[in-house]
């Protein structure tokens, strides 16, 4: 039978591990396509317990739940620790947040599934997407969407919703491309993937923003619109020396 492997990036998240991976471990036994799934969760860079509770997991999970320790953080260094590891046919990263519900994984690996696409993005900004987010990291996300949409020439409305499945046949052809070990592995997917000529197809979730990021100091929100930024200058360099070979 075929896998669907879904990998959650986790640093410093003890408080909230029990209950979110027990929430959708009970959410993929009422998801009925015919493939085994497997968590994954992938600890990266932390100074809490998160591990121990993971592991202290195991035996309460319908599941199979395998257990990833790296001592270096970066939410791009554990998903692609994950997937480089993986045998699974669909490879799957979503914030152990729960952001996105569980439930909205079928509509994200059923075109997978079906061969309808490569790769599909979750997008927050779709009109049937539901989104509850301050003012200011709406106005930050389509800073972000409109000024990469000029430097990279993409068409996706969203490019950073931690909510994403790739086929392990498409992940296998881009992956030595991404370079990212942080938080730009999302853009990266996408380019890479169209750069190939593989379809994308983007589905409308439900987000919910988590509580206290509503409250990060605009120094970190423009600290990181500049990491960004330097990264998309970057990236469409690579991108142009690689159109020229």
């Amino acid at each position: 039978m075929k896998t669907i492997e879904i990998c959650l990036p986790i640093k410093n998240e003890e408080k909230i591990i029990a209950t979110k991976v027990k929430f959708l471990d009970k959410t993929l036994s009422d998801i009925n396509l015919g493939f085994n799934w497997i968590i994954s969760g992938v600890v990266n860079g932390s100074q809490d317990s998160s591990y121990n509770v993971l592991e202290n997991l195991r035996l309460d999970l319908t599941h199979e739940l395998k257990l990833f320790n790296i001592k270096k953080g970066g939410k791009a260094r554990a998903i692609k620790t994950c997937w480089q590891e993986s045998e699974a046919d669909i490879l799957v990263f979503m914030d152990i947040d729960l952001a996105v519900p569980p439930n909205f994984l079928k509509p994200l690996v059923t075109p997978l599934i079906n061969k309808d696409a490569e790769l599909v993005i979750g997008s927050r900004f779709l009109p049937e997407s539901e989104m509850t987010r301050s003012w200011q990291r709406r106005l930050v996300s389509w800073l972000y969407i409109t000024l990469s949409s000029i430097l990279i020439r993409h068409k996706q409305s969203d490019l950073q919703c931690g909510f994403k499945a790739i086929t392990k046949r498409a992940y296998k052809q881009i992956a030595h491309y991404l370079k990212d070990d942080n938080w730009f592995l999302d853009t990266e997917l996408i380019m890479f993937t169209q750069m190939h000529g593989m379809k994308i197809k983007e589905i409308p979730v439900k987000w919910q923003e988590r509580e206290g990021l509503v409250k990060k100091s605009n120094i970190r929100v423009i600290r990181d619109g500049w990491h960004f930024f330097k990264n998309l200058i970057n990236l469409r360099r690579r991108l142009k020396k690689i159109e020229k070979k």
